[in-house]
Order: structure tokens, then C-alpha cells, then sequence
């Protein structure tokens, strides 16, 4: 089971429209907030900037599932956050200034989104009250609401049309 949640500093643009400067700006804002002395993170995960890593290295971060290939086909301004263990990763400016990664064995989806919860809370508590919710936050919270049964029947509507038209279900819906 995997759980990822993103999130991007207001002040910035997304990565992919960053200029290095501000790639860089965000890793070291980033770094310095989780590994501050009183962070819980500067304990428990290591940190390795993605320039400093070797081709080999950079590979098989990808091929243990800690980062994704598109996070290394560009090196520049990005660093990882790795647990002990390697069941959490913590990506800096891939697709979203930050890229929360929670493996866990077998289903284990809520377990996994509780943990994802939990360093997204003690992000929010240090420095990045200003962090914006992403679509992947949104995808997130869906998955627990399916995984907890919660299943709402909210059609898509437009002025013109909705969803509803062309349903097979909608003889027996609500």
C-alpha cells in the first residue's frame, strides 16, 4: 500500500516553472525546517540531496520505491527525506514542492494514511502552516472515505448535462 500526499509553498512556483534559485530556495527552506533541532524528523530520517547522488544510487532509490523515476531524470534543487527503514520518504520539488511518500505491507490503507496524516500535522506545525492543499490530498482523503465505506453518489453536472444521463444505474439511484 502507498500513500502520497503533496504540498507546495504559497510563496512559489511549482516546481516545474521554478527557476533553479528558487528549486534551491525551496530544498534549503524546506531542510531547515525538517531538520531543525527540534523537529522529530532531524532524528529519524536522513537526508540526500539528489545532486550529491550517484547514478547508481539515484536508481536504486527508484527501484526500492522511495522515489519516482521522474524524480531523478532532473537532479537539480531536489533532495529526499528517507526514514530508517525506507517506509517513508519525503520528496523535495518533484511535481509539488513537497511529496509525502508512506509505504506500508499488504492493505493497509488506512494505517498508511494515518501515518502520511500524522508528519503532514507536524509539517504544519513547524513552519508550513502556509502549505497549500493539493489534488493529491483531495485523491488521499477519497481513498480513506472508500476504504472506510463512505461512498456518496455525486453525480457530475454541467448547465447543460449530467453524468446521470448516460448511467446504466440510474433506473435505481437516488
Amino acid at each position: 500500500t502507498r500513500v502520497r500526499l503533496a504540498r507546495n509553498l504559497k510563496q512559489y512556483p511549482f516546481p516545474a516553472r521554478a527557476t533553479d534559485k528558487q528549486r534551491e530556495a525551496v530544498e534549503q527552506k524546506v531542510k531547515d525546517a525538517l531538520l531543525s533541532g527540534n523537529s522529530i524528523l532531524s532524528k529519524e530520517f536522513r537526508f540526500l540531496p539528489l545532486e550529491s547522488a550517484s547514478e547508481e544510487e539515484a536508481v536504486s532509490l527508484v527501484e526500492r520505491h522511495i522515489v519516482s523515476p521522474e524524480f531523478i531524470s532532473d537532479r537539480r534543487g531536489k533532495a529526499v527525506l528517507i526514514s530508517e527503514d525506507e517506509s517513508i520518504s519525503i520528496m523535495i520539488n518533484e511535481e509539488d514542492h513537497l511529496r509525502i511518500q508512506v509505504l506500508r505491507e499488504g492493505l493497509s490503507l488506512k494505517e498508511a494514511a494515518e501515518t502520511a496524516d500524522r508528519i503532514d500535522t507536524l509539517l504544519s506545525e513547524t513552519e508550513f502552516a502556509a502549505l497549500t492543499e493539493t489534488v493529491s490530498q483531495k485523491v488521499t482523503e477519497l481513498c480513506r472515505d472508500l476504504a472506510a465505506g463512505k461512498i456518496d453518489i455525486e453525480p457530475m453536472k454541467t448547465r447543460d448535462r449530467s453524468a446521470c444521463t448516460y448511467c446504466q444505474y440510474k433506473a435505481i439511484c437516488r
